[in-house]
Parts: structure tokens; C-alpha cells; sequence
């Protein structure tokens, strides 16, 4: 049974006269797994840093176990959001050490770790294939592998949600799979941004197609991957069928059309 677990309330954020995100309001449930879509600069990330208390809205309110999130300290939304951001962090430490500091909002300073740490640190090397490069170095690894530490990372901060911001840019479709794969065995609440609209169809309970900085269109991939909402959002001829695997919508971009 899914219960609420963020609320987004009339969100909006402007940099003097510049409007970059415009009455934004929906609800994630437990255990969703919410994909956030849109062309470049429509305000996919802007709208994820401000659900994780990184940018203050100028109006609006997001609210996380019902309390907004601005009268929570830090170190108490750490313990309930947990972000792979879009750019890999050059990290020069071993990849074990890496994933050990997902443990930081829960534990004091100074605090050694105990076997239920050592405990959580194994089951999120081993959820995203990492247990061979436990005691590699971090910047040695490909980008794909680089990604999957940071999300063990995520993993061990035990939040009941995960914020992700663009995973699978630049990876290739091995690696996109592999780590959306892994991430929906998990069956967290995920919100997550992304640029592959079929990778989005075939991974996400529900989408939010931006544009502008507004929220378009909300609902089911068969709701929102339409070709009047893609055609005219991204300036694209499409041609949207039925994926003969997992029967969400697959897009079929018209390549060859002359520019006009």
C-alpha cells in the first residue's frame, strides 16, 4: 500500500527577475520510483536540489515526513534523502572508504565503526556487483564502475529515499541498465532525472515532464510519453509504439527529416 512520503507544495524559485521553477506541486509515495524529464534547462535539477535542501525555494514547501524540510536540520534530512549527483566526484581514496561515508549522518564524530556498520557497508558493496573492487582506487575505476560506488554510497546512508541526478549520462547502455536495474531491486522511493526518454518508459512508475520550469504533464509513461507532449516539448517528429517487452511506450525518433 503506498503512503506519502514528500510533498511538494506550490514550489517556486527565481534568481532576481528570472523565473526558474513555477508552482510545482506533486506527492511521491513510498516506494515509487518517480522519473523527472525534460529538454536541457527546463529545470530537472534545479527541482531535485531543491528536494534536497540545497537550494531554498522562494515560495513553496517541500515536505518530508511531515515536516518541510527547511525546519529540519541537515544532518536530519542526510538520515532521510540520500543524492548521486550528476557530476563523479574526483575521490582519491579506496572504494570501501568511499562507501563508509554514507555512514556519516548517523553516526558522532570520532565514532569507530561496529559490525552492524561493517554489516551495512558489505550488503551495499554487494548490491550495486562491487565486493572485487572493494579495496580499489576510486579514480583507477571506469565511470560505470565509479557511479555504482557512489550509489553504494547512497545505499549505505539507509535513507528511505534516493535522489538521482542524471545516473546514466555518459554511460554506455550496458552500464545504464545495469545500474537502473540495480536500483529497482532496492525498493526504495527513487527520484531520479534523466534524458533517455525509453530508459525513463521502461524503469519509472510515474513521470514529470518539465518544460520551463513548469510541470507539463504528471502521470504513467503511457500518459506522458504521448506524440503531441514529446513532439512539441523536445522539437522532435516521433513515432511511439508499444515496447514488445515491458509494453510502456518505446519512441522511435524520425532521424532523417530535413531541417526546415
Amino acid at each position: 500500500m503506498f503512503e506519502p512520503l514528500l510533498i511538494i507544495n506550490d514550489l517556486n524559485w527565481q534568481i532576481s527577475d528570472h523565473t526558474i521553477l513555477e508552482d510545482i506541486n506533486f506527492t511521491v509515495n513510498t516506494g515509487q520510483f518517480i522519473g523527472i524529464i525534460g529538454t536541457n534547462g527546463s529545470g530537472k535539477s534545479s527541482l531535485l536540489r531543491t528536494i534536497y535542501r540545497y537550494i531554498k525555494p522562494s515560495s513553496g514547501s517541500v515536505v518530508v515526513a511531515q515536516q518541510d524540510i527547511w525546519q529540519q536540520s541537515a544532518k536530519q534530512i542526510a538520515q532521510q534523502i540520500a543524492v548521486v549527483q550528476q557530476n563523479h566526484e574526483q575521490l582519491p581514496y579506496l572504494v570501501i572508504d568511499i562507501i563508509k561515508m554514507g555512514l556519516t549522518p548517523r553516526k558522532n564524530f570520532f565514532e569507530s565503526d561496529n559490525p552492524d556498520d561493517l554489516k551495512v557497508i558489505d550488503q551495499a558493496i554487494n548490491d550495486v556487483g562491487l565486493g572485487h573492487l572493494a579495496h580499489h582506487n576510486y579514480q583507477t575505476l571506469s565511470g560505470g564502475e565509479q557511479q555504482r560506488v557512489l550509489i553504494a554510497r547512497a545505499i549505505a546512508q539507509q535513507t528511505p529515499i534516493l535522489i538521482m541526478d542524471e545516473p546514466t549520462n555518459h554511460l554506455d547502455i550496458h552500464y545504464q541498465i545495469d545500474i537502473l536495474n540495480r536500483i529497482k531491486a532496492l525498493n526504495k522511493t527513487v527520484i531520479v532525472s534523466l534524458h533517455d526518454l525509453n530508459i525513463a518508459s521502461a524503469f519509472c512508475d510515474e513521470l514529470i515532464l518539465l518544460d520551463q520550469g513548469k510541470i507539463i504533464a504528471h502521470g504513467s509513461p503511457m500518459e506522458v510519453l504521448t506524440v503531441p507532449l514529446i513532439s512539441s516539448t523536445y522539437q522532435v517528429e516521433v513515432t511511439i509504439s508499444q515496447h514488445p517487452v515491458h509494453g510502456n511506450p518505446l519512441l522511435t525518433y524520425h532521424y532523417n527529416q530535413a531541417q526546415k
